[in-house]
């Protein structure tokens, strides 16, 4: 059965290895932030979404901070406990302490998390001033300004005379 699958799709079996799974949760993110980054200069602050958008995005972002946060972090540990061997019984220095491998192992998975976090919150501020990262559009020739606005809210094409 694995040998046909392997055949359909030759990615199977380096996909379940760890290299291959740190590598892909590190491409997604990296791809979700550059996807945030070319939305802000596409939609409009003032544009309002409707609510089935506005769920569809808060899941979005749910899956993808699911990614950054859980899945980034947890191939990472599970690479270098695996394949590298950075456990708790192999020492980086032994002299004067004793150092494992583990120490530098967790250090680099808080660095993970510092990244995303920063990232995460310089992604918000940039998406908050979006207004400033969109190129202004000049108004068409033989666009008629309006003349003011209704009671509701509309722009008026002419004034009544009262």
């Amino acid at each position: 059965m694995i040998d046909t699958l392997a055949f359909i799709n030759p990615l199977i079996g380096w996909m379940a290895q760890p290299w291959g799974r740190f590598i892909v949760s590190t491409a997604i993110t990296v791809l979700g932030a550059l996807i945030v980054l070319a939305l802000i200069h596409k939609v409009p602050k003032n544009d309002n979404p409707t609510w089935s958008q506005s769920m569809l995005g808060a899941v979005v972002v749910f899956g993808y901070m699911l990614v950054i946060y859980g899945v980034w972090p947890h191939d990472w540990l599970t690479l270098a406990d695996s394949k590298l061997n950075w456990r708790s019984d192999t020492f980086i220095i032994t002299e004067p302490i004793k150092v494992p491998w583990q120490a530098l192992r967790d250090v680099i998975a808080v660095g993970l998390y510092a990244v995303a976090l920063t990232a995460n919150a310089l992604l918000w501020v940039r998406w908050q001033n979006r207004d400033k990262y969109q190129t202004k559009q000049a108004p068409v020739e033989g666009t008629p300004e309006p003349a003011g606005t209704s009671r509701f809210g509309r722009p008026l094409s002419r004034l009544r005379k009262a």
